[in-house]
């Protein structure tokens, strides 16, 4: 199956509806069945995390002169860890989105 750009573009209706027959067979993580893949901290986690994600969409945390509140929350974030773990100063770390930066 080829799918081609179209023309004149698509109502945000029929993309909504797309995607969510895309959706019909994903598994059902909120329920907690894809150990490992996804994880629902529960309907007010993922309320506040829906809204940071909106406001934070079209950014890119490769460039911290560019975004420094992306590095100031991955500081944070990383700093938070290692207190968990027990862990010092001398520990780092960073948050990736997945794929190569996260393999390396």
């Amino acid at each position: 199956m080829m799918t081609t750009l179209p023309e004149n573009g698509i109502s945000e209706e029929e993309i909504l509806e797309k995607i969510n027959s895309y959706k019909s067979n994903d598994v059902e993580w909120k329920e907690g069945k894809s150990f490992c893949l996804s994880y629902y901290g529960g309907r007010e986690a993922y309320e506040i995390g829906t809204k940071v994600g909106a406001q934070f969409m079209s950014t890119n945390a490769l460039n911290p002169m560019a975004f420094p509140s992306l590095k100031k929350m991955e500081n944070e974030i990383v700093s938070m860890v290692r207190s968990v773990i027990g862990g010092s100063r001398e520990n780092t770390g960073s948050l990736t989105s997945g794929g190569t930066e996260s393999i390396l």
